[in-house]
Formats: structure tokens, sequence, C-alpha cells
């Protein structure tokens, strides 16, 4: 088993299939962490863990610059990966957010987030919350706020008067 900190875009092809692509396509996944490879590479961390020609676990990370914090974007491991292979990138990763100089690691997971709180001691920060447009909602609420949005009045030039005019009006 070997483990390579990723510095060329061309071995992203070997994590690709194992992202977690609900926000986005796989795809895209890929062209972004390619184009961070290629643009920003001292800021975008990717350890790949090899058995033979097989990878067996990845992670990929960002350094958010200018804040304190490393984003920690993706983890995956094979099933049957040993768990001292897991110890042993994670490991890396700290070394690495340390080196910069960072002092907080944040993620987000659909996961079992108490397993990961067991395991690698981290702990609930804030809450991610979505609001999901629809079709009902598209038409139902978002038109009757488009009734109540304010009113541009015109004087009888047609021009939209300055607050200063408006005042001399109100007076």
């Amino acid at each position: 088993m070997k483990i390579i900190r990723l510095a060329n875009s061309k071995g992203i092809e070997y994590i690709k299939e194992h992202f977690v692509d609900d926000d986005a396509s796989k795809e895209f996944i890929a062209e972004g962490l390619k184009t961070s490879l290629i643009n920003n590479l001292e800021n975008t961390f990717i350890l790949l863990a090899f058995e033979g020609d097989k990878v067996i676990a990845y992670l990929t990370a960002m350094n958010m610059v200018n804040f304190k914090y490393v984003w920690l974007d993706q983890v995956w491991s094979d099933k049957d990966t040993p768990p001292d292979v897991n110890d042993k990138i994670f490991f890396r990763f700290l070394m690495w957010v340390d080196s910069l100089g960072k002092t907080e690691i944040r993620m987000e997971t659909k996961r079992d987030e108490d397993a990961i709180t067991r395991k690698w001691k981290f702990e609930k920060h804030s809450t991610i919350m979505k609001f999901i447009l629809k079709e009902d909602y598209e038409k139902g609420y978002l038109n009757s706020m488009r009734k109540e949005e304010v009113e541009v009045k015109t004087n009888d030039a047609g021009i939209i008067p300055t607050s200063n005019e408006t005042n001399k009006e109100n007076k």
C-alpha cells in the first residue's frame, strides 16, 4: 500500500467514480479539482491510497486562503480498506493543515456525523440549510411577492425623481 499526494490533474480520473455527487455532477467536481491542481496547487490537497493499481481511499481538501480553516471536501475509502490506512491519510492531512498555520478543519457531511465525531473528534459547528424552489412555490409565493414590490413613480416627463425632488414635492 502506498499513499501519494496528487499533483497532476490526470490523477483525478482514478477517484472520479467515487465522488459524492448530489450537489454537482462527478464530471463537474472532477473539472473543479483539475483546475485547482493546475492553477492553485499550493492550496489544493489530494491524497490517494493505492493497493497495487487500485485506489482504496482518498481525501480532497482546500486551503481557504484568508480564513482560519481548511475545507475538507471529500473523503472516501473502500469498505475493505484497513483502518490504519484512513488513520495515515488523516495524519498526513493534519500535518498539511498545521504547515499552513491553520487552526481549524471544516466540512459538511451527509453521512453519520456521530461516527465522524467519535472517530475524528469533529464537533458540530453550524447548520447548513437549504430551500428548494419548486414550481408551485415559484408560481404562488414569488408572484405574490412581486405584487408587493415598491412601485416606481415617475413625474409628468417620465423621469424618476431624485430623493431631493421627491422631498420638494412632499413639502
